[in-house]
């Protein structure tokens, strides 16, 4: 007696096939794959799929770092690509901001244009700012009292109220003095030219109370 295979109802993700005699005796149903298997195929990927997978996400990873942009406010002041250190500060479990230095010099020059760029992650205020500003600046001992009051009076004006993910830029000009931008756009200047050093020295100069992350500003990190 001859048996052939006659295609029965599918299943899901596998064929039925139904066994029969030449005179049309059934003989049972199989499938194939078996279904167990046809469900395992259907709900997990294949390992050809898993490799093209892992392959994909090496690539995205490899891929180089996002190019830094040229602060928004200092426009073709500075010619530099990228800048010149990067950096982050933290204090206690807070990230405070990170910064760049921006500058076509190979250091911190007062005869060059250069620009502080800070994106801060936590929220201060203008008041909060000028306090801690006239306390760094407090460090550099060409800071006299009546430099300190100047600071009191006009960075209230000049600072803004910065909120998480929100930036300051400090955009220095020999013949200007510091701009200050906040998010790309200038809010005030800093004109006096005795008050420019001191305040740009925070993170650039010898007194900074931050030397590590000045260093990585200036590209010197190890």
């Amino acid at each position: 007696m001859r048996n052939f295979f006659r295609k029965a109802p599918p299943l899901r993700g596998s064929e039925r096939y139904e066994v029969r005699s030449a005179k049309g005796e059934s003989g049972g149903v199989f499938c194939y794959p078996p279904p167990n298997r046809a469900k395992a195929l259907l709900d997990s990927p294949s390992r050809g799929e898993l490799h093209i997978a892992v392959l994909f996400l090496l690539a995205l990873l490899l891929l180089p770092a996002p190019a830094h942009a040229t602060p928004a406010c200092v426009g073709n002041a500075i010619s530099a690509s990228k800048p010149l250190g990067t950096s982050s500060l933290h204090k206690f479990v807070f990230h405070v901001y990170d910064g760049e230095f921006w500058t076509d010099a190979k250091g911190w020059d007062m005869s060059k244009p250069h620009a502080l760029h800070l994106k801060y992650f936590v929220n201060l205020d203008e008041n909060d700012l000028t306090v801690q500003t006239v306390e760094e600046v407090s460090r550099d001992p060409s800071v006299t009292e009546a430099m300190k009051a100047e600071y009191r009076k006009i960075l209230p004006t000049l600072y803004p109220y910065v909120k998480k993910g929100e930036t300051i830029t400090a955009f220095y000009q020999p013949d200007k003095g510091v701009t200050f931008c906040y998010n790309g756009k200038a809010k005030g200047v800093m004109t006096n030219l005795a008050l420019a050093k001191p305040f740009m020295g925070i993170w650039l100069g010898k007194y900074s109370s931050e030397l590590e992350l000045r260093n990585a500003l200036l590209g010197k990190a190890k």
